[in-house]
């Protein structure tokens, strides 16, 4: 996008789809590209750490403007304690991509917005405030296309206090929503996959993260749970809190249905639970033994992380899988791992990837759905690729992945040129044409 001045309009980096490359996040991307060009991966690191704190000081200020005797220099002692367990959960559920921006975006639209709505008079709804949400929305757009985050914060501001101004906000932020380079087609890609979304982890549903007993699922209803009685607490005192209670309400059901909306929950129910928390007693011991909890979890929460310390990329991509891919004795058309894609692109750019991480903004469902099968049926693996072609595999060893690597090694048509713990790399014996 640099280098030709231009969001692409086609596919590329792919040698099996042909059609429109839908980049709803491309500021994100270029934001990120600057970020790695002026620091390398920690240069990336670092953009991450200013979005994650920027997102916790935003639910912060949410505090301080909840608190009775006036805003405070500082959140309590006690909001310290969600804040720190939305911060355990966030780093466990986004990496270091569009999501950031929107969690960011979404704090501060909460911290903006939302104390519009709570005050006991006519809300101080200046033209100023108003127009202040078409910058954001544009913004939002362009970082990350068709979320309808902002939608949901001025639905719930003009449903707790109907005027003609709240609904104009409303209203604009949904024609925003389609402010980028697609138009309304940003949320086609979307609403068209929809029956194939819970095969990918990130859109599983939350029942099925808990099954599957992964920690950070647990934690965030613990906060939501929170979030729940700072908003049964702050109604029974008289205070305004239906905007809140939409909002929350909302996220809560999206993140049930899909678990990559566990992020946005935590943010949310962070900031409505640190509100009510902040509008406790004033007791500089306990809030000292509060922040001291929230320290203890953030440390806890850290260290149980399997993951290393550092910039760069996880160790479950093989170095020396990309450096087998420079080789030029392995040549012809390569399958590879959904998992694996976006790596093999960065890492081996020569070589066009069979699928990656994309997903529906540049690949038809059908190719998804072939995926999907492929998993579900490990030894289907064999006919994919003789179907497509296909005369290189790349794929991962690790959970579902590792049932097809060893399928497709089974086969008397395929050779094991390399196997690690966490990915194997094939060659058809005898080489095939393309499809």
């Amino acid at each position: 996008m640099v280098a030709h001045r231009a969001v692409p309009r086609e596919t590329l980096f792919s040698w099996t789809s042909h059609g429109p490359w839908m980049l709803h996040e491309w500021l994100a991307a270029v934001v990120a590209w600057a970020a790695h060009r002026a620091g390398g991966w920690w240069g990336v690191g670092a953009l991450q750490a200013i979005l994650y704190a920027g997102a916790l000081s935003s639910r912060g200020s949410r505090a301080r403007l909840a608190s009775p005797s006036g805003p405070r220099p500082l959140p309590s002692g006690y909001a310290l304690v969600p804040l720190a367990l939305a911060a355990v959960v966030l780093r466990e559920t986004v990496s270091p991509r569009a999501q950031w921006f929107t969690n960011l975006l979404l704090a501060l639209s909460l911290a903006t917005l939302l104390p519009r709505a709570a005050v006991d008079e006519e809300p101080p709804w200046r033209r100023d405030a108003l127009w202040w949400v078409i910058p954001l929305g544009l913004l939002w757009t362009q970082l990350h296309g068709g979320a309808p985050h902002l939608v949901v914060v001025t639905g719930a501001v003009f449903v707790a206090r109907p005027s003609p101004r709240t609904l104009l906000a409303a209203i604009a932020s949904v024609a925003l929503t389609m402010a980028g380079p697609y138009g309304w087609r940003v949320h086609e890609h979307f609403l068209s996959a929809r029956p194939l979304l819970p095969e990918l982890r990130e859109w599983w549903p939350l029942s099925r993260a808990l099954a599957a007993r992964w920690p950070p699922a647990y934690v965030a209803l613990g906060l939501a749970a929170l979030a729940v009685v700072s908003l049964v607490a702050r109604a029974r005192a008289g205070r305004r809190v239906r905007a809140e209670a939409l909002v929350f309400a909302v996220f809560a059901v999206m993140a049930a249905r899909h678990l990559r909306f566990v992020a946005e929950l935590c943010v949310v129910s962070s900031a409505v639970a640190a509100a009510g928390l902040s509008r406790l007693r004033v007791d500089p011991k306990r809030e000292l033994i509060a922040a001291l909890v929230a320290l203890t979890a953030v440390v806890v929460g850290a260290s149980r992380d399997g993951r290393a310390w550092g910039a760069g990329w996880s160790d479950k991509f093989d170095p020396r899988v990309a450096a087998l891919l420079r080789d030029p004795a392995l040549t012809g058309p390569m399958f590879n791992s959904y998992n694996l894609g976006g790596w093999l692109i960065w890492e081996a750019p020569s070589r066009p990837v069979f699928i990656d991480g994309r997903a529906f903004t540049a690949y038809p469902a059908s190719r998804v759905a072939e995926m999907v099968a492929v998993v579900r049926d490990p030894p289907r693996v064999a006919s994919v690729v003789d179907r497509w072609g296909a005369n290189l595999a790349v794929l991962t060893r690790a959970g579902r992945g590792d049932p097809v690597a060893r399928a497709l090694a089974r086969s008397p048509e395929w050779a094991v040129v390399y196997v690690s713990p966490s990915a194997a790399v094939l060659r058809r014996r005898e080489t095939r044409p393309a499809r």
